[in-house]
């Protein structure tokens, strides 16, 4: 397994902007089911007979891509899953190329809880760069900062729509806090 170096985050995290400036477009994060929508995808719901235990994105039979997800979860978690397997689809999968035509009908990722692979973590790092653009982040957390020592995460999460701990793992990574 390769390691998730400080030079591939942030590769990463290049790519995660030119896909959200090429296909988002500046669009808030409330309208990232739309996205999926627009890029020919579905999102579904986990289905209830156990026949699949975790979220994942898969390639549907016509050639698109069908995400499946927790319904269950709040609304903060739901948005970084589908954020989350759109990066599967991009950095694993190659959707739109010539690599996606050779993935077969039905093969994808899945994220099992607590799992904390070297391609799980690119997944999580295409998910915060995605939601969470630097220079906007940046911005965020600087004016909920308190002059002296504190940042407000809860403040920095509520404006990107994203879970406090999604924020604090992005403002570690860009080393605005510890």
């Amino acid at each position: 397994m390769r390691p998730v170096t400080r030079d591939r985050r942030k590769l990463i995290g290049e790519f995660a902007g030119n896909i959200r400036s090429t296909v988002f477009n500046g669009r808030p994060n409330t309208e990232l089911e739309t996205l999926v929508g627009e890029l020919g995808g579905q999102i579904r719901s986990l289905p209830t007979d156990n026949t699949m235990a975790f979220e994942r994105v898969v390639k549907a039979e016509d050639g698109s891509f069908i995400i499946y997800l927790d319904d269950t979860c709040p609304p903060t978690r739901r948005l970084f899953s589908i954020a989350h397997e759109l990066g599967h689809l991009f950095l694993h999968m190659r959707y739109g190329d010539a690599q996606w035509e050779a993935i077969p009908v039905g093969a994808g990722y899945e994220r099992a809880p607590n799992v904390f692979t070297p391609v799980e973590t690119d997944a999580n790092v295409f998910a915060s760069a995605f939601l969470m653009p630097e220079e906007d982040f940046r911005a965020a957390a600087e004016k909920h900062f308190d002059g002296t020592r504190f940042y407000n995460a809860v403040e920095v999460a509520k404006h990107f729509g994203v879970s406090v701990q999604a924020a604090a793992i992005r403002g570690k990574d860009l080393g605005i806090w510890r």
